[in-house]
């Protein structure tokens, strides 16, 4: 299996010209602000994962795929799948994958990263809802 360099969500990425890749406000915890109307189930909180693989041992090509685990135990599996080429020990590739996570699952979900369909690694994304200011009602 290739190595796990980076796994996480964060506001944007940057890729330079020289394809350095930066991964802004890195954060794992939401704040979800309740509306003074009910929403659409499909009204979510956008954010970017970055996934950086390296070969390690790995040689070959694999397909990298994610799936989001909700507070629910709901396995929603992204349709895309994205092929990577591991040819020596320090190549791999960079995946800036823009998603969001629907407001009502609110509590603790995890973003899957597998390579041809093993668990490679995951990561948390918590939505909370945000306090309510001081002298307002819910």
């Amino acid at each position: 299996m290739p190595l796990v360099n980076v796994a996480t969500a964060c506001e944007k990425v940057l890729i330079e010209k020289d394809n350095v890749v930066s991964a802004i406000r890195i954060v794992d915890v939401f704040n979800v602000v309740p509306p003074p109307i009910p929403l659409p189930a499909e009204v979510g909180v956008q954010m970017t994962a970055l996934i950086v693989l390296r070969a390690g041992d790995f040689r070959g090509e694999a397909e990298i795929s994610i799936a989001i685990v909700t507070p629910d135990g709901q396995r929603q599996n992204v349709p895309e799948k994205w092929p990577m080429l591991f040819q020596e020990e320090n190549t791999g590739g960079n995946l800036v994958f823009n998603f969001a996570m629907a407001a009502r699952h609110i509590g603790l979900s995890w973003v899957e990263v597998m390579c041809d369909g093993a668990l490679l690694t995951k990561f948390p994304i918590m939505l909370q809802q945000a306090p309510t200011p001081s002298g307002q009602l819910n």
